[in-house]
């Protein structure tokens, strides 16, 4: 039996329809976080990592492995799953996807609960629509991923409050780029979102920390 033109055609589009739908990456499109994924390489790499860590520890307890170092594993080493030419600076999903990863793993391993879902959606709280944006998406991303950087090491300050964000207003002024200097605040509010999810790790390995004080 021989099938019409119009027949081929569309099984041929219903057949892509059905791929697109199953790579379509749902953290672009459907998720509360996704105008922040969409502006931020780093963030996007950071979530996919954070899913595969934790996935990984998950693995590596089922096994009875036991916790195992970063370097030996291939997903930590490659963090590139995820990710695809327009998601984006690969420099910046790569760094994204490797903090995400030890953080996961971290937790997981620890029996600590999946969090990055609501640490991410709490960092890209009133985010406006990518295409009102002025800020360059590569000025944004390295933004945020100093941000997350100068939170996850001001975590380390005992006096420091998760609700006080005006030492990462100051700190953000005081570096801001040359490039960036007219749009200060679109910089700064990068910036500043980057060192809400930073400071949240950070202080989630301190948690940790201190449990792990305390047993011995």
């Amino acid at each position: 039996m021989r099938l019409s033109r119009a027949t081929v055609a569309f099984s041929l589009l219903f057949t892509a329809s059905i791929v697109f739908s199953e790579s379509a990456d749902r953290h672009l499109t459907s998720d509360q976080a996704h105008v922040l994924y969409q502006r931020s390489a780093f963030a996007h790499g950071y979530i996919h990592g954070y899913e595969d860590g934790f996935h990984d520890a998950d693995m590596d307890l089922q096994m009875g492995r036991g916790e195992r170092p970063l370097k030996v594993q291939k997903d930590y080493r490659d963090a590139s799953n995820g990710y695809s030419q327009d998601h984006g600076d690969k420099n910046f999903f790569h760094k994204g996807y490797r903090q995400g990863f030890k953080e996961g793993y971290s937790d997981s391993i620890r029996g600590r609960q999946f969090r990055a879902i609501d640490e991410t959606r709490n960092a890209a709280e009133g985010m406006a629509d990518p295409s009102l944006a002025k800020l360059k998406e590569k000025d944004f991303d390295r933004a945020f991923s100093v941000g997350y950087d100068e939170g996850y090491d001001r975590s380390s300050t005992e006096n420091m409050q998760s609700a006080d964000f005006s030492y990462a207003a100051n700190s953000c002024e005081s570096q801001l780029p040359r490039t960036a200097a007219a749009l200060e605040g679109e910089y700064c509010d990068a910036f500043t979102r980057g060192f809400s999810l930073g400071l949240s790790d950070g202080e989630a390995g301190r948690v940790n920390l201190r449990t792990q004080t305390a047993q011995k």
